[in-house]
């Protein structure tokens, strides 16, 4: 009698540890199964966040601009008077009220004679620029690139890496695509975050 009892104690003791090892089995499993809902679910949360960070990060690029644009305006203000700073602004709204009009094209270049220094004389140059076409339009944005490299329009745009970006792609459609690679390659490099007027990044819209 006392042998079997004896023989069923050892069986017992070689059966415990099978019957531990399925038991951690068992818990690695279901924690292996937990680690890919939670890695599932992660990703998916990932997708959605994506964009919006990616959005508020350009928000904060934009104001990043806009300050600048800011900051050129004030310097204006050291360095002309007030009736000066109106004559300015009042030649200058001519081309939005009249876009693309003899009177706008005489007031911009009255503003361009005038205050040649001035913030708004680079923008009134890139408009004259975007208002023609062929050769002189790829002449005056090569003169807005060198003469007005720090105007700012008042959305943060950058008026001598704005009209770079236009004379790429102008020289782009005219079928110089090294001339254009090579406007777009400067932007890289000096001005890799320059927005346009709606707040894109300039190198997210490139030619394919």
């Amino acid at each position: 009698m006392f042998r079997y009892v004896w023989m069923w104690g050892v069986v017992c003791c070689l059966a415990c540890p099978v019957v531990a090892a399925d038991a951690d089995s068992e818990r690695i499993a279901a924690l292996e199964a937990r680690v890919a809902e939670l890695e599932a679910q992660l990703e998916a949360l990932s997708e959605r966040l994506g964009p919006l960070i990616a959005e508020a990060k350009q928000r904060q690029v934009v104001d990043r601009w806009r300050e600048r644009a800011r900051q050129r305006m004030r310097d204006d203000a050291e360095v002309y008077k007030e009736d000066e700073l109106r004559e300015i602004e009042q030649l200058y709204q001519v081309s939005n009220r009249q876009r693309n009009s003899d009177e706008a094209r005489e007031a911009l270049t009255q503003l361009m004679d005038q205050y040649p220094e001035s913030n708004r004389a680079g923008c009134g140059a890139l408009y004259l620029a975007q208002w023609s076409s062929g050769d002189e339009r790829i002449s005056r944005l090569r003169e807005v690139i060198e003469r007005y490299p720090n105007s700012f329009y008042g959305d943060g745009v950058q008026v001598g890496t704005y009209a770079r970006y236009l004379l790429g792609w102008t020289l782009h459609r005219a079928g110089d695509k090294e001339g254009a690679r090579e406007q777009f390659e400067i932007i890289a490099d000096e001005s890799p975050n320059a927005i346009g007027h709606r707040g894109q990044r300039l190198l997210d819209a490139l030619p394919g």
